[in-house]
């Protein structure tokens, strides 16, 4: 399964078993391969603040894939006005190997 997240607002903490732990914030994008197995954990660590994300799974192209964590943290300028290309699967931007779409974010 691939994995991507996008924090909208708050803060997302990521922790999994390839010892990746991690918490992004708005305007980040998370993405994990799940391939042929690893667990984890996503939480709010805040007792105050609300969490608010995208989170799209996604079959992917091939089964046995090796697992893989990773992380990209934008800026509003980024997606001002014209469209922020966040996921495909040419690994031009997220290393998520085996898709077959495009993700793109803008703020208007």
């Amino acid at each position: 399964m691939e994995i991507i997240s996008y924090a909208v607002q708050g803060g997302l903490t990521h922790q999994d078993s390839m010892g990746s732990k991690e918490t992004l914030y708005r305007g980040s994008v998370q993405y994990m391969s799940a391939g042929t197995g690893v667990r984890h954990s996503e939480f709010n660590l805040s007792g105050t603040d609300s969490l608010r994300l995208l989170q799209l799974w996604i079959t992917p192209n091939q089964k046995g894939l090796k697992p893989n964590y990773g992380s990209r943290a934008y800026q509003p300028q980024d997606r001002l006005n014209k469209l922020l290309h966040l996921v495909s699967g040419d690994n031009k931007v997220l290393p998520l190997f085996f898709l077959s779409f495009l993700l793109h974010l803008c703020t208007v």
